[in-house]
């Protein structure tokens, strides 16, 4: 059936090899030899193939995340990648004490304003450290399906921690709010005061406590941060801050693009809008630059082969009983 061979082509990009002849193949092999049994013979068969190929994926990720932690990975991608990390927390730290109303806090607010740092520095530091991880994964040549898993690791992992602290890091930052605004003088909302800068903090600290797909762009922000990694780590010596420098110019351009379009069009843009285009802005510099990639690259094992192209075990057996 059609349907059996798109499933069949969908679950050989999606596993490995031996996994795909192993597990899946018997399940698609059922489901064409039961499809004229009517519809709920179907219906059954699709749902035991999406529980097979699901465990397969599971099973697939797990062994090529276990790729990347080998032995020889730990000193030099995972050493290297937590020294990028420790260097990122200590910059978000200083931009971020420069960025907060010491002033304006009372002992209270001055602790809760730690806690929220403590809090919200590891993720802001994850962002960098994941491009820095998967730059050293792909120069340590692992393969593309390694790197894949782990991306897919640390963006899990960064939104299923979002979501466990959320609850607790609102509570801290709605006390900061509600200082800061008890605290912050009326002439301040205005123009030209020297606090006026504090006021549309307020406005973007406002935004985000209200703003719950915060929670989810955390994790999915990861992403085009991976694939800055896996770009830059096809240069080489010099290269590398040249990439960058395109890299950099590439999503500036788009930017500009979108940001005439705003203004065409007379937006007035949420906060949590601003954040989510930032994010997708820097997704589609990053496809950019893998399409170019992708054309110019005709060396081995620079794309991901689903596999090879021999029959599989439900072809045969279908061939069988012609």
């Amino acid at each position: 059936m059609r349907c059996g061979r798109y499933l069949e082509g969908l679950a050989r990009w999606l596993t490995r090899a031996d996994t795909f002849e192993r597990l899946v193949s018997p399940a698609i092999a059922d489901l064409q030899c039961e499809a004229g049994r009517g519809r709920l013979m179907r219906m059954r068969h699709y749902m035991a193939v999406g529980g097979v190929l699901v465990w397969a994926i599971v099973g697939d990720l797990s062994r090529d995340a276990g790729l990347a932690f080998e032995p020889g990975a730990r000193h030099g991608v995972w050493r290297r990648a937590a020294w990028w990390y420790l260097a990122a927390v200590g910059v978000f730290a200083w931009i971020g004490s420069g960025d907060t109303p010491w002033h304006l806090l009372d002992a209270a607010t001055r602790q809760a304003a730690l806690i929220s740092a403590a809090l919200n520095l590891p993720f802001a530091a994850m962002a960098p450290a994941t491009a820095a991880a998967v730059f050293y994964l792909r120069r340590h040549g692992a393969p593309i399906r390694t790197i894949v898993a782990v991306t897919m690791l640390v963006v899990a992992a960064t939104t299923v921690l979002t979501l466990a602290i959320s609850q607790y890091n609102n509570g801290v930052s709605m006390q900061i709010y509600e200082r800061v605004d008890a605290a912050l003088p009326a002439a301040a909302r205005e123009g030209g005061h020297s606090d006026h800068r504090w006021s549309i903090w307020l406005d973007y600290r406002r935004d985000d406590l209200v703003d719950r797909s915060s929670l989810y762009r955390s994790g999915a922000g990861m992403v085009p941060w991976a694939l800055l990694g896996f770009v830059l780590a096809r240069g080489r010596n010099w290269k590398v801050p040249v990439r960058l420098t395109g890299f950099v110019a590439t999503w500036f351009a788009l930017g500009y693009i979108v940001l005439r379009i705003d203004v065409t069009l007379r937006m007035v843009p949420s906060t949590a809008y601003q954040r989510w285009r930032d994010v997708v802005l820097m997704l589609a510099t990053s496809l950019i630059w893998l399409l170019v990639e992708r054309m110019t690259s005709h060396g081995p094992g620079e794309q991901m082969s689903p596999g090879p192209a021999a029959p599989s075990r439900h072809q045969n057996h279908l061939r069988a009983q012609e």
